[in-house]
């Protein structure tokens, strides 16, 4: 391949396009730039016509160059919103392709295609791309942006096709149609991000403007650049491995950057520890991670004694590259294997004659031993699951984005490495990688793409007078300006300091939530603010509720309005019909800066949100979230009352969601009281079932008295019997269980007048007798001996028994009068029934002149 290249486009190109010839000169000076610094530049059609010829011209002529340097075939990926027939999407695409294939044919040079559309770019995800051009003139996905600007390759060129600017700025998007949710129109829909989106395509470097309808550039071409240049190509690290290598010299060769060659030195430090170690791999996107990780996997596999090889991340796509890589190092090592896919296509278990690798989704990964565990992408999972994950294996591998598409800032670092740092059992290997892979560091589009999508976002640094001023809770609720936020170059630093919070705090983070936040009607920002103006406490919400009477009808028959989470649970798991009219607000996100956690801000924050909702005649505040004992225990404490638990885990984090809600006004109390009632018996119900595996003590806060409504035992006489002779030492637990089970919700199920109970007793009742646990479980959970909790089982049941003797009783008696009802009827009797009571008991039914029957 050449070291030099004269970057002309051949003027012939335009035969096939009618465009200025300003597209070429822009061209060619992007072009020249890209290839001398092994960077990428962007080009940015804006106009109503001939940007889609326009872009073809720069595609073909750069193809055309590219061909020469490459010396193959140059790769080309097209993204639009939709590449159906009959849409101006596809007649844009055609127009486009028209001109690449009719220069390509008159040029001489191969290319290779692919069209996708923004629902289908997580299919570009891994794979590498010469040019590519991304048509935004309906639909500005800030995902797929996300996602796929990262997969061009430095000496490349990314196009961009939009509408004119002046119109962009005040355009509906197709995402922001999804926005939409009643009662609001796309009227109330804002268009903030539009405009900081294009702010930052005026305000970064390497990226031209071209406007087609004028035929005007920004920068304007330059009439002295050089064309003729130096190539910079990636050179890969002249390192010798190690002489005590354990990993095949071949592998070392695969490295594309010195970090990968050293990341793989410290995977071999893994490799032969001993004890607990875990290697903790952290990049920004595009350095390598995952490949490293499947060339490592594969030498460890052929060279070690590892033998089974679990890999997790979110989604399987997440390891795809990893997967690819570590099939590329055996070809490499002449290692036969088998693969098997998912229904997607995508690799979830490789096997050789020496050793398996298979994919876990995390909360699987998370039950499992292994040789070695890799947990990729692991930002993204939930901290007691990556814990969990360490503490059953001996040798994990944790590999983290800290800047990218759903990067997690430093709070991979914040939330997790902190604990493990802390662990005397654990050796802990570090190592950061810094060298992109596809091209140089430095890279302008790079610094574009994160700073427009807020991707390397982080809070703002505390000094000792911020750190004073929460001590002393001097701070200030507020509720910001969105459009200054985005419009405003002086809002950028509030901005920034608001998402790297929740970058921070929470484990997965898109780009699109940015979008949501300037744009979404019903979504507010308030955040918590130091006296000198630093963001310490971020709260967004949306509004929910005030749905018309005709769109509750239709939620009755299973609609679920979008935007409306709170109340189309409580209309389908309470049937409260009046609730979907009442005007609320869903808790989306909260979060605290990661220095001052637990200085209680975060309950100052909806304290001074409750003021607000209360001021401004709101019913109710609600939210959902993982249910953890921290979390349960914040949410609870702060007013919230849970109404709902979902029926499963979630896949990625591990736990269960529960929506908890704060009423506001005296109507939504007693819905809410109702709701949180009904919940409860329903929890005490699914314990033994769907949820016996709930963390007891989540599910001991979920049963916290909410409500004054109070709960009916019922059990028959022989469950009296038994229950009473369970306490007396005559029975077995078992021979009682069922009635103890009624007994147990029965005190669960108790208002707030219910005698007091230990926590270790009530875990006691949750575990034994409403989650059905086996007795050693019991044991080890509460770590007790078996005898010693049959015992105080046992003690607890005769003074439950006692505290509602009256209650069962009654029910008994109750349930007697009923089954003689019954056996009466069945006789064909008729006539008035009488209870007769003495002493407040119900002692005989009497069927009027006809029969009487003793109970």
């Amino acid at each position: 391949m050449p070291d030099k290249a004269e970057v002309f486009f051949d003027e012939g190109v335009l035969d096939f396009a009618d465009v200025d010839e300003i597209v070429l000169d822009v061209g060619e000076e992007a072009l020249a730039e890209a290839l001398a610094h092994r960077h990428r530049r962007m080009i940015v059609f804006q106009g109503d016509e001939g940007k889609a010829e326009a872009a073809g011209v720069v595609t073909a002529g750069a193809a055309d160059v590219l061909f020469d340097v490459r010396d193959r075939p140059i790769s080309v990926l097209y993204v639009t919103d939709s590449l159906k027939e009959d849409t101006y999407a596809r007649e844009r695409y055609e127009e486009f392709r028209r001109v690449l294939e009719g220069f390509a044919e008159e040029a001489n040079f191969e290319y290779e295609l692919e069209a996708l559309t923004f629902s289908g770019s997580k299919r570009a995800l891994g794979t590498t791309w010469d040019l590519m051009v991304i048509d935004l003139s309906y639909d500005l996905d800030p995902d797929a942006i996300g996602r796929l600007v990262e997969t061009v390759r430095g000496g490349g060129l990314v196009i961009f096709q939009t509408p004119p600017f002046d119109r962009w700025r005040n355009m509906w998007t197709a995402f922001h149609k999804s926005l939409v949710t009643p009662p609001y129109t796309l009227d109330h829909v804002g268009k903030r991000f539009n405009r900081r989106f294009i702010r930052k395509l005026k305000e970064h470097d390497g990226v031209w403007i071209v406007d087609t309808d004028e035929w005007t550039a920004e920068p304007e071409p330059s009439e002295d650049v050089d064309l003729e240049v130096e190539v910079k190509r990636r050179e890969r690290p002249d390192l010798d491995p190690p002489d005590d290598a354990v990993l095949p010299e071949e592998l070392y060769r695969m490295c594309a950057t010195e970090d990968q060659f050293r990341a793989l030195i410290r995977f071999e430090e893994l490799l032969e520890s001993n004890g607990k170690t875990a290697l903790i791999l952290t990049a920004d996107r595009g350095r390598g991670k995952s490949a490293l990780l499947g060339i490592a996997v594969a030498g460890a596999g052929v060279t070690t004694d590892v033998y089974d090889v679990v890999v997790t991340a979110s989604e399987p796509e997440n390891v795809a590259v990893l997967f690819e890589f570590l099939l590329e190092a055996l070809r490499e090592l002449g290692v036969e294997y088998d693969v098997e896919r998912d229904d997607k296509g995508n690799i979830v278990y490789v096997e050789t004659d020496d050793f398996v690798v298979e994919y876990e989704r995390p909360s699987e990964a998370s039950e499992i031993e292994c040789d070695l565990m890799v947990v990729d992408e692991a930002a993204s999972i939930h901290v007691p699951i990556l814990e969990r994950i360490l503490d059953n294996n001996d040798k994990v591998v944790y590999s983290s984005t800290i800047h990218g598409y759903e990067g997690a800032g430093r709070g991979f670092s914040v939330r997790f490495l902190q604990n493990v740092r802390k662990r005397r059992d654990v050796r802990l290997i570090e190592f950061k990688m810094h060298e992109p892979i596809r091209y140089d560091s430095d890279d302008p589009i790079e610094r574009w793409l994160f700073d427009t999508l807020l991707l390397d976002a982080e809070p703002a640094d505390l000094d000792k007078e911020d750190l004073e001023c929460v001590k002393e809770m001097r701070v200030e609720f507020e509720k910001p300006d969105l459009r200054y936020w985005f419009e405003d170059p002086e809002g950028e630093e509030e901005l920034r300091q608001f998402i790297g919070i929740y970058v921070m705090a929470h484990y997965r983070n898109r780009p699109s939530d940015v979008m949501v936040l300037a744009d979404a009607p019903h979504h507010e920002a308030y955040a918590l603010k130091t006296e000198t103006g630093k963001i310490v406490t971020a709260l967004q919400v949306a509004r929910e509720g005030t749905i018309p009477r005709d769109v509750i009808t239709k939620m009755r028959r299973g609609y679920r309005p979008p935007g409306n989470v709170i109340p189309d649970l409580m209309v389908q798991h309470h049937d409260a019909l009046d609730f979907p009219r009442m005007k609320g607000l869903r808790i989306v996100r909260i979060a605290t800066h990661p220095d001052i956690m637990r200085h209680g801000l975060g309950s100052r924050a909806l304290k001074e949100l409750a003021k607000i909702a209360k001021k401004k005649d709101y019913d109710w505040i609600g939210t959902g979230f993982g249910a953890n004992e921290e979390l349960t225990r914040f949410w609870l404490r702060n007013g919230f009352v849970p109404v709902h638990i979902s029926p499963n885990r979630n896949p990625v984090s591990g736990e269960y969601s529960v929506a908890v809600i704060r009423p506001i006004s005296e109507e939504a109390e007693e819905i809410i009281n109702r709701a949180n009632f009904e919940f409860r018996i329903k929890l005490a119900d699914w314990l033994g079932e769907t949820h016996r595996d709930l963390e007891p003590e989540v599910a001991r806060l979920l049963f916290e008295p909410m409500s004054s409504l109070r709960y009916r035992p019922t059990l028959t006489e022989g469950q009296l019997r038994r229950l009473k002779k369970y306490a007396d030492m005559v029975h077995t637990y078992e021979i009682a269980a069922d009635a103890v089970r009624e007994l147990a919700k029965a005190y669960f199920l108790d208002t707030e007048d219910r005698p007091e109970l230990s926590e270790e007793e009530e875990l006691l009742l949750i575990t034994k007798c409403l989650q059905r646990w086996k007795w050693a479980d019991v044991a080890d959970v509460l770590g007790e001996e078996v005898p010693d909790l049959m015992r105080s089982l046992r003690d607890l049941v005769g003074l439950l028994y006692e505290e509602y003797k009256e209650d069962l009783q009654r029910s008994a008696a109750v349930e007697g009068i009923r089954k003689a009802v019954e056996r009466l009827a069945d006789k064909g009797l008729t006539g008035t029934v009488i209870v007769e009571v003495e002493e407040g008991e119900p002692k005989e039914v009497i069927i009027r002149r006809e029969e009487r029957l003793e109970l």
